[in-house]
């Protein structure tokens, strides 16, 4: 006789559904960070690399898992919870938060990547900080319209990281020109 466990009882997506709500950081983590690491190697792939730099994989994994996810998660909980519509929601992550959301990530990128200096890697994101951000307007500006709009906010992070799939390949090539 077989035991019933919550796992032969429910569907794939109610178990999904479940650990999302149990555990949101963990599983979003997870999931981000696959994902980003995946981005990178398709990036590494497509900019035509002999060998892949695993550093590279691992920082952004790792900088996906202890910064952007988190963060992230806060941000839009609190983005959904404004009771302004998704268009002024979109100015606020896209012109506000987001530039200097990815100053903090391309200096924490320079940091644990180890290739600067401390006091140069601000003069360093600077640099490459308007063709990053002009490249992430075209990009998200969309991706976050769609997201606001269609996705439930609990859903909201994984289909961001889907997106964002897309967005480390376009954003390894902006770093590497």
């Amino acid at each position: 006789m077989r035991g019933n466990t919550l796992f032969e009882k429910q569907s794939f997506y109610a178990i999904y559904n479940d650990l999302l709500v149990t555990y949101p950081l963990l599983v979003n983590g997870i999931q981000s960070s696959i994902i980003t690491g995946l981005g990178v190697i398709t990036s590494q792939i497509i900019i035509g690399v002999k060998q892949y730099d695993y550093i590279e994989i691992k920082v952004m994994m790792f900088i996906n898992f202890i910064f952007i996810t988190p963060i992230l998660l806060i941000f839009y909980k609190q983005l959904s919870k404004l009771s302004i519509n998704n268009m002024f929601k979109l100015i606020i992550d896209q012109f506000v938060f987001s530039p200097l959301f990815t100053f903090c990530i391309l200096s924490l990128r320079l940091y644990l990547l180890g290739e600067n200096h401390i006091y140069q890697i601000p003069i360093e994101v600077l640099k490459v900080l308007p063709s990053v951000m002009l490249s992430a307007w075209l990009y998200w500006i969309p991706a976050r319209f769609i997201t606001l709009t269609y996705i439930p906010p609990m859903l909201q992070l994984l289909v961001n990281s889907g997106f964002g799939f897309i967005w480390n390949i376009i954003f390894a090539i902006v770093l590497s020109n």
